[in-house]
């Protein structure tokens, strides 16, 4: 294969997963492109994740396994990056699996970008997943990342060089790290040359009880707040009218919950960081719903009626 001599570091943060470990690495070592480090990093599991782990580097030394207290998913990723020696570095999280011809189209993406994207399949059950795998790249540009969702919300489904993220490290105080590092790596290198692989090639699995359905309102206005951060230092109206648009609709997100829960404090201080963004998002929309928190509901409950079991449950 052309690209065989580009070393990929894959880096797993490894927790208590040993219903799904295998799927997860047995993915990763049949991919057809092998040139691979891949470090799992055990972040003080109390299941048999550690032995399988240990079996599997033992069988094969692509495998590295470092295992330390547990400290969360961020920190795990950190300990990874600190000694990857790969020209490029992919992250998968372990109760997720790949396509097998993952890094093949990645690394072939790669060849004229920075950053490399492809598509991923949600999956709430195990087994295979049935999936286009003809090859589609198309050059897209940092701000296009950063209004969709599907792109800029996980490290995972990229592939990125070493040298872009070298510097550049996981928030460890944040539940929502993923979309924290992405606005990073994009704030920081504007000009980035980006291409998406138009084919869904990761394997995400949810599963009951998983870190992302159990985000608190809390967390999402905390990283509205840090992406408020960024939005003060920016200068560019584009950019700062994206950023306006993602801190209202997790504000909104957020102040939906208190709402529930009669939170007023919290609702006053959605509320306040809502105020100082609605303006710059250049869209009626935002400003009828930061005003009417009943219209907000009634979508929510329009799009997923679901939601009324769990106003419920809350």
């Amino acid at each position: 294969m052309k690209y065989e001599k580009d070393k990929i570091t894959v880096i797993i943060p490894v927790y208590n997963v040993e219903n799904y470990l295998e799927r997860c690495l047995k993915s990763i070592l049949y991919n057809t492109y092998t040139n691979l480090e891949i470090i799992c990093v055990n972040d003080g599991s109390t299941d048999n994740s550690k032995k399988i782990l240990e079996d599997y580097s033992k069988r094969d030394k692509r495998v590295v396994v470092i295992n330390k207290k547990n400290a969360g998913v961020s920190s795990a990723r950190n300990a990874g990056i600190k000694i990857a020696t790969g020209e490029y570095i992919a992250f998968v999280d372990s109760d997720d699996w790949i396509h097998e011809k993952y890094f093949e189209y990645l690394i072939r993406g790669i060849d004229t970008a920075d950053l490399v994207i492809c598509n991923y399949i949600r999956s709430y059950r195990s087994g295979s997943v049935e999936t286009d795998d003809a090859y589609r790249v198309q050059s897209i540009s940092p701000i296009d990342v950063l209004k969709n969702k599907e792109l800029k919300s996980y490290v995972w489904g990229k592939l990125f060089r070493h040298q872009l993220v070298d510097e550049i490290r996981f928030s460890e105080s944040e539940k929502l790290e993923d979309s924290l590092y992405n606005m990073d790596v994009l704030l920081n290198n504007k000009n980035l040359k980006i291409n998406h692989v138009d084919v869904p090639l990761y394997y995400y699995f949810v599963r009951a009880g998983s870190l992302v359905n159990n985000i608190e309102a809390y967390s999402v206005l905390s990283l509205a707040k840090c992406f408020k951060e960024y939005y003060d230092k920016e200068n560019e109206a584009e950019w700062k009218k994206v950023l306006a648009i993602e801190i209202i609709k997790r504000t909104l997100s957020a102040r939906y919950i208190f709402i529930i829960i009669k939170n007023k404090d919290m609702i006053r201080e959605c509320n306040a960081l809502m105020k100082q963004c609605v303006k710059s998002t250049g869209n009626m929309k935002y400003l009828i719903l930061y005003k009417l928190p009943f219209l907000y509901r009634a979508f929510r409950i329009l799009n997923d009626p679901t939601m009324l079991k769990y106003e419920k449950q809350l």
